[in-house]
């Protein structure tokens, strides 16, 4: 498989597998099975804080009170 990089991305790439001693082909395929980790671990998250919300586990709040809440918790930061 070809990827066609912009040349600032191609330098980075490069700049790094000179720093690791690693070949930047080796480097960019670590790049992104760590991306796939990361959104397997995001998409996992969602999926379990959505089942939270619909099995009623969660109170889910308005958009009146989170606004509530935040307008407090800076007003309790900004008197620290």
């Amino acid at each position: 498989m070809n990827v066609k990089l912009k040349l600032e991305t191609e330098r980075r790439l490069a700049e790094l597998a000179t720093q690791t001693g690693r070949a930047p082909g080796d480097v960019l395929e670590d790049m992104i099975e760590g991306y796939f980790e990361e959104a397997d671990a995001l998409r996992a998250m969602i999926d379990s804080r959505y089942d939270d919300a619909v099995s009623g586990r969660v109170e889910l709040l308005g958009a009146d009170e989170v606004r509530a809440l935040m307008k407090a918790k800076i007003a309790a930061h900004a008197h620290q």
